[in-house]
């Protein structure tokens, strides 16, 4: 089979660091599209690009000439995906990490350029992102068989959905082999001491995940064991989650610790310890958690079963619900006992009559 080209682009939001190194790791040959920022993110997770295509604010679609300069010259990227043009055949196919840059070069094949063969998917599309993935003349690649399965669900043709899944075990150890970091000197940067309980939240994207339900749990068990917690998210995702007002009634803004290294978690991992995992998928970030050995909070659902499997320091909350991460949070994760308040009896009451 002719090992095909995976795009990557800039202005995606698929595209972060935890995605570079997972193809780095898998060893694929990669095209950037977009400018020396994302040049730089692959770097920083060891990955040698087979090229880039300079794009304005990192849009494929928008770099469009350049990027069929490139195909023509490397011989990558068909013109018809059923092969039915001659040329098509000895040309390697692009797989797009995008659903946006597949519509923009379907559209311009017309004018005779690439067009993906395949859209590749490491988290469940939107809704609008799922009614464009079917318009597509492409095949959907997922990176889980759990994935395929939500995917076909939501109206995909099975027979345009495979899975290509990397073992967990042996993400697990590539994993591993990029952990960095020390203890001391994270939490040093995020100012706290070594006895306060910091549990990251992962999510792919890093922003993505839903902080809600985490912050309320943090809350449940800072509650019952008398102990502060900080539960540490991404920036961006910080800013989202401080317009719900249930969190300024009843969350506490200084549990939050902001990180953006958490986009990158083998350089964050050191310093945490326990990780959530609650209804948000993320299949690149917790293989990592799962190589650092960190224990993981995670909800019982058949994407984060395929991505942890059986490993000692996962622990399995009923759902994503506030109460049931805590529990498994508080007495398995971070083993808090839980403090007994001694109140007073009332006094028993004497009629005179």
């Amino acid at each position: 089979m002719t090992r095909p080209v995976h795009v990557v682009e800039q202005a995606a939001a698929a595209t972060t660091p935890a995605l570079l190194a997972y193809l780095a790791d898998r060893d694929r040959d990669v095209l950037l599209v977009g400018g020396p920022p994302l040049l730089e993110m692959a770097a920083s997770v060891g990955l040698s690009p087979l090229g880039r295509v300079p794009a304005a604010k990192g849009r494929g679609a928008w770099g469009w000439p350049a990027l069929c300069r490139w195909c023509a010259k490397q011989g990558v990227g068909r013109v018809d995906n059923h092969l039915e043009n001659e040329a098509d055949q000895n040309k390697r196919p692009l797989y797009s990490w995008s659903i946006n840059l597949a519509v923009g070069l379907q559209g311009l094949s017309l004018l005779g350029g690439p067009r993906a063969a395949a859209v590749c998917l490491y988290t469940r599309p939107s809704a609008r992102d799922n009614r464009r993935l079917r318009r597509l003349d492409t095949q959907a690649i997922t990176v889980s068989e759990a994935l395929r399965e939500s995917v076909v669900a939501d109206g995909l043709a099975p027979g345009r959905v495979a899975t290509d899944a990397f073992p967990a075990a042996k993400q697990s150890e590539r994993s591993r082999a990029r952990l960095v970091g020390e203890r001391a000197t994270l939490r040093e940067a995020w100012g706290v001491d070594e006895d306060l309980p910091v549990v990251a939240l992962l999510g792919d994207p890093p922003d993505a995940a839903e902080a809600y339900h985490s912050m309320m749990a943090i809350s449940h068990v800072a509650e019952a064991t008398g102990r502060d917690l900080r539960l540490l998210v991404h920036p961006r995702q910080y800013l989202r989650v401080r317009k719900q007002s249930v969190l300024e009634m009843y969350g506490h803004p200084a549990r939050y610790l902001q990180d953006a290294r958490i986009g990158r978690p083998w350089e964050i991992l050191a310093g945490c310890d326990a990780v959530i995992a609650g209804d948000q998928t993320a299949p690149l970030s917790l293989a990592h958690a799962l190589g650092a050995g960190v224990p993981i909070v995670a909800a019982d659902r058949p994407d984060h079963r395929e991505a942890l499997g059986s490993a000692d320091h996962v622990f399995w909350a009923q759902s994503a619900r506030a109460k049931h991460l805590a529990h498994r949070l508080q007495h398995d994760a971070l083993d808090l006992p839980t403090i007994h308040i001694d109140l007073p009896l009332p006094m028993p009451t004497v009629s005179l009559e």
